[in-house]
């Protein structure tokens, strides 16, 4: 009976308790629609089962507000952000699936101020499983499940020729310049290691723009170089090229670019930062490969 009226969409059980209730589990007031709120409306539907994050990317992609090749990057951002607060949790330490509270997710369900973007989120979950589920959701009962954990359950679409070609144009770039070909101590300089990072996001940006836009929901081109874009190359141009620029105002008349550069104190720590990223950028260079079907990666020296 209580059970009955703790679940009844009429009567709130809690209601004389809600507005202390709500207050305390949500921390911020569903009203808009940030990726943040979005995400915890999809944990809410879903509860108590946990959800993946590339489901939840996914799911995000059907409705519409996002672009498939954002979509990555702002999920990552507003887990990150319930997970500061402590809204969500995971389902294990280094889990990639997600889950809230269940009376959260009832706070959040009964007391959403939008109310249709809760639905339409509901339903671009079902859609999504209902698509990648390799036989009905609902069968009969003596029909054994084939997932133990549907909501966890992932497909990615093959690439498209398209998606291949930007796939081997961006990895021509990346394979070529330093990151992924070392750079020695005593050679080549900061400046034009930048300048040629530099360029290699312009060229991942563009290529996200030109084909990002036309892939599926789940497709990996857009995860890929969204990855080498703002989590590698956009952290290191963002700390390095300030500070090298304001070392380089101070260059006296009569040294060299070069001479100049080995004479700053933070010369070494720069190669340092350049040499960490070679590991993560050679594994989307590998990535890349795959996703092209021409693997392009060797041993040749940096080219600046």
């Amino acid at each position: 009976y209580l059970r009955s009226r703790l679940h009844s969409s009429s009567t709130d059980l809690l209601s004389r308790w809600a507005r202390l209730l709500t207050a305390g589990l949500l921390t911020h007031p569903l009203s808009a629609r940030s990726p943040a709120e979005d995400v915890l409306r999809l944990l809410a539907v879903a509860s108590p089962a946990a959800v993946s994050q590339p489901l939840i990317e996914a799911s995000l992609a059907r409705t519409g507000s996002y672009s498939s090749w954002e979509t990555a990057q702002q999920v990552t951002e507003a887990i990150d952000t319930l997970l500061g607060d402590g809204t969500i949790q995971p389902t294990s330490p280094g889990s990639r699936s997600w889950t809230v509270h269940p009376l959260l997710a009832r706070a959040v369900r009964r007391y959403d101020a939008d109310a249709a973007r809760q639905e339409d989120l509901r339903q671009a979950l079902l859609r999504r499983l209902a698509s990648s589920a390799e036989g009905p959701i609902l069968g009969s009962a003596a029909a054994p499940a084939k997932q133990e954990h549907p909501v966890a359950f992932r497909t990615t679409p093959s690439p498209s020729q398209a998606e291949r070609d930007a796939a081997f144009d961006v990895q021509v770039e990346l394979v070529t310049r330093v990151g992924v070909q070392p750079l020695a101590a005593d050679q080549g300089s900061l400046r034009e290691a930048l300048t040629s990072l530099h360029s290699l996001f312009a060229t991942a940006r563009e290529a996200l723009h030109r084909v990002g836009a036309n892939t599926s929901a789940g497709a990996a081109f857009p995860r890929v170089v969204s990855t080498l874009a703002n989590d590698h190359l956009r952290p290191f141009l963002g700390t390095w090229h300030s500070a090298l620029q304001v070392y380089e105002a101070t260059r006296p008349e009569g040294v060299s670019t070069i001479e100049h550069e080995r004479r700053w104190e933070r010369s070494a720590e720069m190669r340092a930062a350049l040499s960490n990223l070679r590991q993560p950028l050679t594994a989307i260079a590998e990535e890349l490969a795959e996703l092209s079907g021409s693997r392009l990666l060797t041993g040749r020296p940096a080219d600046l």
